[in-house]
């Protein structure tokens, strides 16, 4: 197709009496046509990297992989897939569509932020709805947040190791929705997670070696109350382990144990924290600062 336009092109520039200004001109117009055509055709269902892979506007496929996570997300359509084919760490990436990050790997596939003040993964205002599995988020001491969600959209964390950062997962925004299941959040020295979500499913996920192992919901989201649901995962060896603040929070089969504090529930709206009666909360310094309410299996 490009070749019959310049053809054209060139047909009309030798009808014409200044070869040389029409020539330019159409070199131009063919190179923004060309362009177009590479645009239109760059954005694929999925694009694959590799630490192997080279960042340029031509990569994406399993046999011509990208190398970074930040190239790829220019790449891949609105609720495609960046794939990752071997091992290996693809830097710190900012998302702003709707997509998936997947590892297909069975091995590492990480994002290592030595810089200080750094963040692993940031979900802005625009990305929708976007899923991550199968990733290891190192801060190394340094990064300041493992995942950054700001956007209104649902954010789903699965298989994930989160570790070494400030904090390991906030997410700043009441009106947006947020599973974290099959996780681990480790030693991310001020929030292991802090939540103001809507709407919050955890499961199968862990939370230990933090000044607050998970903090849902705040007082200062004037008019929000954040809603939670936490069931078969377990909070350890964190100063505050659950902290709840403005929200209802369901809790079942849950492990809340060796913490200076288990759980707080100091929410200023009717404090509904729902404990179903087969958790574990012992060992603690503190078990229970606040109140639960027994909830009876059915």
């Amino acid at each position: 197709m490009r070749y019959w336009v310049l053809l054209w092109w060139l047909g009309r520039a030798f009808r014409k009496g200044n070869y040389v200004l029409n020539i330019l001109k159409i070199a131009n117009r063919v190179a923004l046509t060309s362009a177009c055509f590479i645009a239109s055709a760059s954005a694929l269902p999925r694009v694959w990297v590799s630490p192997q892979g080279v960042d340029v506007g031509t990569c994406g496929s399993a046999t011509s992989p990208c190398k970074t996570f930040q190239f790829a997300t220019a790449l891949v359509d609105a609720n495609g897939e960046i794939s990752v084919r071997d091992p290996g760490d693809f830097g710190a990436v900012s998302i702003n569509k709707s997509l998936s990050i997947v590892n297909h790997t069975g091995g590492t596939a990480a994002i290592g932020t030595p810089l200080i003040g750094q963040t692993a993964v940031t979900v802005g205002v625009g990305a929708g709805d976007v899923y991550l599995h199968g990733l290891t988020l190192n801060g190394f001491g340094k990064g300041q947040t493992g995942i950054l969600h700001s956007g209104n959209g649902k954010l789903v964390i699965a298989d994930l190791i989160i570790q070494n950062f400030t904090n390991g997962v906030i997410c700043s925004n009441a009106d947006s929705t947020l599973i974290l299941r099959s996780s681990i959040l480790l030693k991310n020295a001020n929030f292991g997670a802090r939540l103001v979500s809507n709407k919050t499913e955890i499961f199968k996920t862990s939370f230990s070696g933090s000044l607050y192992g998970l903090a849902i919901g705040s007082s200062a989201t004037v008019g929000k109350n954040a809603t939670a649901i936490i069931t078969d995962s377990e909070i350890s060896q964190n100063t505050l382990g659950l902290v709840i603040a403005a929200a209802t929070v369901s809790i079942g089969e849950t492990k809340i144990f060796k913490n200076s504090t288990g759980i707080i529930n100091s929410s200023a709206m009717p404090p509904v924290v729902n404990s179903y009666q087969n958790n574990y909360i012992l060992s603690n310094g503190t078990d229970v600062v606040g109140t639960l309410t027994p909830v009876t299996l059915k």
